[in-house]
């Protein structure tokens, strides 16, 4: 499934910048079923990550509706944790301009510049996403049953 593309990846002094672009059915991780769940299943150092958001919620809950490339950010910079034993105090943010660009497009900017570890890191992380994509959310039957019933 191609839901998410890599467009650019920028290496500049102090950071990456990696431009990525989400088809608009994706936008979101709402309608993933049991991302957060599958995705902390897989790497749950995630759960450690400081996560700035407008609800100051643990990331956790911010993966259950976030943009599908912020959850990119949050994969990215643990697998770089787990392979580079020499990435500390890594970070990074998500960003984007839809006035300016088109809807989808993504900047995923990290505090972090080795490639030897980055470009694989990168690779894995969208399989981690891919395989982690359940596109639909489990039916709720419990009140067309409840309906039945009565």
């Amino acid at each position: 499934m191609e839901f998410l593309n890599i467009i650019n990846v920028k290496y500049l002094k102090k950071r990456t910048d990696i431009t990525v672009f989400v088809d608009k059915k994706y936008l979101t991780t709402h309608n993933f079923r049991d991302f957060s769940e599958t995705i902390l299943a897989r790497l749950p150092g995630i759960k450690l990550h400081h996560c700035k958001n407008n609800l100051n919620i643990p990331v956790e809950e911010e993966l259950k509706n976030t943009e599908t490339a912020h959850a990119l950010e949050h994969i990215l910079i643990e697998v770089i944790f787990q392979a580079d034993p020499n990435a500390e105090r890594l970070a990074g943010v998500t960003a984007w301009n839809w006035h300016r660009q088109p809807t989808g497009t993504y900047l995923v900017s990290l505090r972090y510049t080795n490639r030897d570890f980055l470009e694989p890191a990168l690779e894995e992380s969208l399989n981690i996403l891919n395989n982690s994509i359940q596109e639909y959310p489990a039916l709720d039957v419990a009140p067309a049953f409840s309906l039945l019933n009565n």
